[in-house]
């Protein structure tokens, strides 16, 4: 599970997350902070959750990881705030 961090910090918690490569994979996200995110992954990703997760809401985002690598995620919202997915 990944969420933000509570308040108005523009922070993932945790910044970053591990899988197994070539795995289905669900990431949970929610917004515990007082303003709106969202989580979008970047190519070769391209996946994210809904365009707006509002304060206290959360949602979910399954995927296919690709090959071992480390790949961006971040919030299109507040653009700095990101994370990283280790994929092993």
């Amino acid at each position: 599970m990944v969420t933000t961090d509570v308040g108005a910090d523009l922070r993932f918690v945790p910044a970053e997350v591990t899988a197994p490569s070539r795995t289905r994979v669900r990431v949970m996200f929610r917004n515990v902070s007082t303003l709106p995110h969202n989580l979008t992954f970047d190519a070769p990703i391209a996946g994210g959750t809904r365009t707006i997760v509002e304060a206290g809401g959360s949602d979910a985002i399954e995927l296919v990881t690709p090959g071992p690598g480390r790949y961006t995620f971040g919030c299109t919202i507040h653009m700095g705030m990101s994370g990283t997915l280790v994929v092993n």
